[in-house]
């Protein structure tokens, strides 16, 4: 996986939009999950740790080390389908595409 220290390094203490599709075992999208919340910390080993808020606020969620997806967001309003949420100017999104079977069958969410 990408990890790029200067992408590293700007993201730190920043507000990210993510969005996570879930892909079956026959590459069909299972479901989506779009999240937000302020990077915690981040590293090559442990990968972006983001401690979200609004409808997931207080939890925090463990993204993988790839840096490849983050891109500064255009300012405006972001409307996430998944929580009925608006989000306004967050300064970076990614996304990310889990496949069935490449990771433990846990939700990426805890507390």
């Amino acid at each position: 996986m990408p990890f790029d220290e200067i992408i590293n390094k700007q993201i730190q203490g920043k507000y990210l939009l993510i969005g996570i599709s879930y892909i079956d075992a026959e590459g069909k999208l299972e479901s989506q999950q779009q999240l937000h919340g302020t990077v915690e910390r981040s590293s090559r080993d442990e990968g972006i740790i983001v401690q979200l808020k609004g409808f997931f606020k207080g939890e925090k969620v463990q993204l993988p080390p790839d840096t490849s997806s983050i891109k500064p967001a255009e300012p405006g309003i972001y409307k996430l389908i998944t929580t009925n949420e608006d989000v306004k100017n967050p300064d970076f999104v990614c996304a990310f595409e889990v496949h069935k079977g490449e990771l433990p069958e846990k939700n990426p969410i805890s507390s």
